[in-house]
């Protein structure tokens, strides 16, 4: 059975309008009011945070597969090439660029959460 998310709509604004230190506040605040969020609402959470983390970094798109991270970038982004070889030398097998603007990341974990702490790591190695 699958299991239902309700949070209202206020608070899916509040998370799409917040920078990344408030973003965990309002996930707590979450928490209290209406008890452990289900793996739904955390992926909005983290989804939220991710977006937040891209954007500083020039990422157009973010995909997360079960099998990498892909990140694409706008055509003029600004991260040094220096930081994607940097990047690139500490991932998994599977990791690489795809054309120009993508990058691959093979996961190293295997549960969401560490997966979410993977894409933010690398997030914040491209900024």
């Amino acid at each position: 059975m699958k299991e239902a998310l309700y949070l209202p709509e206020g608070e899916i604004l509040r998370l799409e309008i917040l920078d990344g230190q408030d973003l965990e506040e309002v996930a707590a605040e979450l928490r209290e009011r209406y008890g452990p969020l289900p793996e739904p609402a955390l992926s909005l959470v983290w989804g939220a945070h991710l977006k937040i983390l891209g954007e500083r970094a020039d990422v157009k798109n973010l995909e997360w597969t079960g099998g990498a991270l892909e990140i694409r970038f706008y055509p003029q982004c600004s991260v040094a090439p220096e930081k994607i070889v940097s990047l690139l030398a500490e991932a998994p097998a599977g990791s690489g660029m795809k054309g120009a603007d993508l990058l691959r990341r093979g996961w190293a974990s295997e549960t969401s959460s560490d997966r979410f702490a993977e894409a933010q790591e690398v997030l914040r190695g491209l900024q």
